[in-house]
Parts: structure tokens; C-alpha cells; sequence
């Protein structure tokens, strides 16, 4: 799923005999088209002649490799959902700010024209989703350098294949640009349910553990694609899952890579990204990403479902816990409201040791079978520790007095990703307070270094 070079190559529609050939063949499923009378790729889509629609069009973002990004895009376009476009700022009303992280600025607004559907060969012009509410996500550090628009049209490349190839991933629709900080963006499909961590931070009072678990399946369906397509998401938090109803979609790609990446000679190597409650230990001793650290946040996320509490929500966050995590230390596991066989997986899944972790497609069986009862060999065992569950004093006791019921919001922003610079690759890590910078500074301690206890 990387990008390939001749994704910035320009783009008039050129297609062979054989080309041609090849497509009618794979697309005979479809009827022929009544403009080209070749065989469309979708329902309401011909390839052949969209592409030439697409190349009428007139824009231009101000930057020469994104226009060549799009425009292959639409080229290659075999149905609407693997559209890009280029939408001025101007067709977006009520911008409001709904986020704010480590890396970016997350937006939600009214796109008036919405998405293009198909092509009305009657009007002559694009038939679209009017009125959408949208996504406009702006990175902090995205300037009009090549290797940072390279790096932003990635992300957007492989969040699109992830969404059309493997699902629970979140939809692009396309890039624009903001007048005032002069700073692209990308549109993306609005959840009217928000990030997992303010669903449940709002709603976990109200939620049952069968609801639970169809958050936890359609989220580990996500990951387990992602790894299924040699992949590393890298960044995972319950910030970066979005909610539609109880279905989990993964977002922010911006540091998913290839498993077998290798970083380019001159990468900073002491460098690491993320938010450090999610971190898998290794990671904070200098390792490098692997499916099984994916493996150990989504047991933080897990715990996190099952609590109603972000990870270490009772703790600084500074270099005293990175060092307890490093040592094996883990968030509480409230028993009176988990369900053992939930319990089971969780500590499968942070286990300090990688290797004992399961496979995120061991991981999506299981959870898929306890929410779907009736495929699981121990149905009724599952059912009756739920329903015990919830039935019981304590779970309803912890329902009323839930620790960070009232947590302000700057209690959150322990909880955005940030900057982790390794000094060094190997020992433990000595983290130093992170609160204001938003960037935690590993060095590995010697003897006469103070422990600092400050808030992170």
C-alpha cells in the first residue's frame, strides 16, 4: 500500500488495446456502458469515460504534485469511493474546531456541493451527495516542501485503499487548502458519533457489554485488515478510532508503514510517536514497531472499553510510570465489571512479552465470535457472565461513581499524541515532563539522576 512513483505522474487517459481488453474482461460482470459501449466498473460507473470527464475539469491546488496526485486518481477511479477531488475552501460553511492534537486540527463542516456519486449523462455534469457534513483534517507541521506534501498525499493514499480494500477505516473524499494558514487538508468522511474516547467518555453509563464488544469487533476488524494488508498502524489510541453507532472505523494513517519498512538513511532513529499510556513497553526501551506493539495498545483500548477510563487516568504521566510500564506495570483491570473471558484477552494482549501477545487476527475471531453468541463453543457461558455482569450491585455501584466521570478537558491532552526522542536504543528510558512542550524526552538514566515525579 505504498505509494508508487507513478502516483505523481500526469495523467491524460491512455489506454492500450490490451489495456482495454483487460478491463472489459474483469469488469464483464457489469453491463456495457451506452456512451463508450465498453463495460463499466461499477453499477453507475464507466472508467473509460469518467476519465475523460474528470480531465475536462479546471483547477489547480498551487501545488504541482498534488494536482498530479489527484488527477492519477480520478484516472484510475473504478468507482465513486476511489474518487479524490480538489474542492475550493469557499464550498465549505460552518467550520468549527472539534479537535486538536499532537500532529493537527480536526474540523467539522458542511460541504454544500458533497461528494461526487456518478456521472448524469442527461445534465451532462457529476451527481452528488449534497449538503454533507465532512472532515477537514490540517497537519501542524505540513509545509510546501516535497517531502512533507510526499508524506501528506501518503497518508491519504493509503487511507483510501485501506477504506475501498479492507474496510473499518475511514473514507476520503479529497483535498483543499485553508486561505488564512495557507495549509492543506484532507475531507473525510464525518462520524456523527466521534472519537471512541468521547463516546465512551459520554456515553459508557448507558452501554452494555454486548455493545461493548460490537465496538471491540468492528475495532480489531480494522486492525486485523491493516495487518492482514503487511501493514503498521503505529498510533493506536481510543483518539484514533471513530464511531458510527457501535461500529469502529480506524483513522489517522499518518504513521501506518509497510511491516518490512526500513527507515531512509538520515531518519531521526531516537524518535518515536505516539501517546506513552498506549506505548507497548519495548517501544519505550528504544524498540521498533511491530505488529504485536499494535497488538499491546489495542489491549489498552480493550481495558479502556471495558472501565469507562482512559489508561493511567489516576497518574502523572511522566518518567516514574514510563519506567513502571517498561518494568511490567499496567492499568487496573476493575474485575467487578469485566467479564473474565474479556479479562483473558486483555492481559493476553499487554503481555510484556511480544511474543505471547496474539495475532490481530486471533484477536478479531474471538471478539467476533463472543459478540455473534451463537458461533462461540462456550455460547452460553459468555451470555450468562454478561448478563451476571450486569445484573450484579457492583457493576451498578461503579456506574454511579465512574473515577474520571467529571474529568475536565484539559485532563485529556495527557492523551494526544506526541514526539518520544530516544537517546539512546537500549536500557530504560528516563521521560521527562511533557506537559507544556508536548514532546517527551527519553535519556537513559545513570546513578545520580533525580526521578522527576512532576505532571506530564
Amino acid at each position: 500500500m505504498e505509494l508508487q512513483d507513478d502516483s505523481h505522474e500526469t495523467s491524460e487517459p491512455q489506454l492500450t488495446k490490451e489495456k482495454l481488453n483487460e478491463l472489459n474482461l474483469y469488469f464483464a460482470g457489469y453491463e456495457k456502458c451506452e456512451r463508450c459501449r465498453q463495460y463499466k466498473t461499477d453499477i453507475s460507473w464507466c472508467n473509460i469515460c469518467n476519465a475523460e470527464h474528470f480531465s475536462k475539469l479546471q483547477w489547480e491546488s498551487g501545488n504541482s504534485i498534488i494536482d498530479k496526485f489527484i488527477r492519477n486518481i480520478q484516472n484510475r477511479a473504478v468507482n465513486h469511493h476511489r474518487v479524490l477531488e480538489w474542492v475550493s475552501f469557499e464550498n465549505f460553511e460552518n467550520v468549527e474546531c472539534i479537535a486538536e492534537g499532537g500532529y493537527g486540527v480536526v474540523y467539522k463542516a458542511k460541504w454544500k456541493a458533497g461528494r461526487i456519486l456518478y456521472f448524469d449523462n442527461k445534465t451532462q455534469d457529476w451527481y452528488r451527495r449534497k449538503d454533507m457534513n465532512v472532515v477537514l483534517k490540517c497537519l501542524h507541521n505540513l509545509n510546501n516542501t516535497t517531502e512533507q506534501t510526499e508524506q501528506f498525499l501518503k497518508e491519504i493514499d493509503r487511507q483510501m485503499q485501506s477504506h475501498y480494500e479492507l474496510g473499518n477505516t475511514v473514507e476520503c473524499f479529497g483535498i483543499t487548502k485553508d486561505p488564512n494558514t495557507k495549509k492543506f487538508m484532507i475531507i473525510m468522511n464525518f462520524m456523527e458519533d466521534g472519537s471512541l474516547r468521547d463516546y465512551i467518555r459520554n456515553k459508557f453509563s448507558t452501554l452494555t457489554w454486548n455493545q461493548k464488544l460490537e465496538i471491540l469487533y468492528t475495532a480489531a476488524n480494522g486492525l486485523y485488515n491493516i495487518h492482514e494488508a503487511k501493514l503498521i498502524h503505529q498510533d493506536l489510541h481510543t483518539g484514533n478510532f471513530v464511531l458510527s453507532g457501535q461500529s469502529s472505523f480506524v483513522t489517522d494513517f499518518g504513521f501506518c508503514q509497510p511491516a518490512n519498512y526500513k527507515s531512509p538513511e538520515g531518519a531521526k532513529k531516537n524518535e518515536i510517536f505516539g501517546v506513552l499510556a498506549y506505548l507497548a513497553p519495548e517501544i519505550l526501551c528504544g524498540g521498533k514497531h511491530t505488529m504485536a506493539t499494535d497488538i499491546y495498545s489495542f489491549g489498552i483500548i480493550m481495558n479502556e472499553v471495558a472501565s469507562g477510563c482512559p489508561p493511567f487516568y489516576n497518574r502523572p504521566h511522566n518518567t516514574d510510570l514510563a519506567l513502571k510500564i517498561t518494568q511490567g506495570f499496567r492499568p487496573e483491570i476493575n474485575k467487578n465489571i469485566t467479564p473474565l473471558f474479556v479479562i483473558d484477552l486483555i492481559e493476553r494482549c499487554w503481555s510484556q512479552n511480544p511474543e505471547d501477545r496474539p495475532q490481530a487476527k486471533e484477536l478479531q475471531k474471538y471478539l467476533s465470535d463472543w459478540h455473534l453468541h451463537s458461533k462461540s463453543e462456550s455460547f452460553h457461558e459468555i451470555k450468562d457472565q454478561m448478563e451476571r455482569m450486569e445484573k450484579s450491585q457492583n457493576f451498578e455501584n461503579y456506574l454511579n461513581s465512574i473515577p474520571c466521570k467529571s474529568a475536565s478537558s484539559k485532563f485529556y491532552d495527557s492523551y494526544t499524541s506526541r514526539v518520544v526522542s530516544i537517546v539512546k536504543s537500549v536500557g530504560i528510558p528516563h521521560i521527562e515532563s511533557a506537559s507544556d512542550s508536548g514532546v517527551y524526552g527519553l535519556t537513559i538514566p545513570d546513578e545520580n539522576d533525580e526521578v522527576n515525579n512532576n505532571e506530564g
